[in-house]
């Protein structure tokens, strides 16, 4: 990190039914203390923050879409299982940083019809 960088929270979804503190070591001091020491800042944030916003980032989204001023690359894995392979394509475009979901259609169809 950089000093005096800046460190958006959010995403916590995973810890929202927590009832104790994970297993292994408290690395909470050596965080704080590199937040001191590089001078960060650490800032939490939820998407619904932003809730009045939304109409006009649609409207002008959806602008910016249509005039090419703005383009989006899709890549989709199908099924769940080739998730982990697929996930190195990612990382190795620079221009392309954006990890997808993948889909779980395939793995739901497999379990439905078992």
């Amino acid at each position: 990190m950089n000093d005096s960088g800046r460190i958006p929270v959010c995403g916590m979804i995973s810890r929202y039914n927590d009832t104790s503190l994970p297993e292994g070591p408290d690395t909470l001091p050596r965080l704080m203390r590199a937040i001191l020491t590089r001078r960060l800042l650490v800032q939490g944030f939820i998407v619904t923050d932003h809730g009045a916003r939304l109409s006009t980032f649609l409207s002008d989204m959806s602008d910016w879409l249509k005039s090419g001023k703005i383009r989006y690359r899709e890549d989709i894995t199908e099924g769940l299982e080739n998730a982990v392979p697929a996930f190195p394509r990612f990382a190795s475009r620079r221009e392309y940083r954006q990890v997808s979901h993948p889909s779980i259609t395939g793995a739901v169809d497999r379990s439905i019809s078992d």
